[in-house]
């Protein structure tokens, strides 16, 4: 997820929005990858995964991004409350 928006990435970019609104703003906003920045064989992957499972998968990946930012506050603050779409 290393998609670059001009000089800052993309994914990363979205995640320092977001870091310190997930736990305040109601509803909660969700952390939103787009479909068509992954490749064929990551969506064939994700699509033969249960559901449990793909959020399993996808709250791993995006917490990467969300821990080079600020691990502790992510950890303390965000993890549980972490939402995910696909668009």
């Amino acid at each position: 997820m290393s998609i670059r928006k001009g000089p800052v990435r993309k994914y990363q970019e979205q995640a320092e929005n977001l870091i310190y609104r997930i736990p305040v703003y109601r509803p909660t906003p969700s952390f939103f990858v787009e479909l068509h920045d992954l490749s064929y064989k990551v969506k064939q992957e994700l699509h033969s995964l249960d559901d449990k499972t793909l959020d399993r998968v996808m709250k791993e990946a995006i917490a990467r991004i969300f821990e080079n930012i600020n691990e502790r506050y992510f950890l303390l603050s965000v993890k549980k409350l972490l939402r995910w779409e696909i668009v």
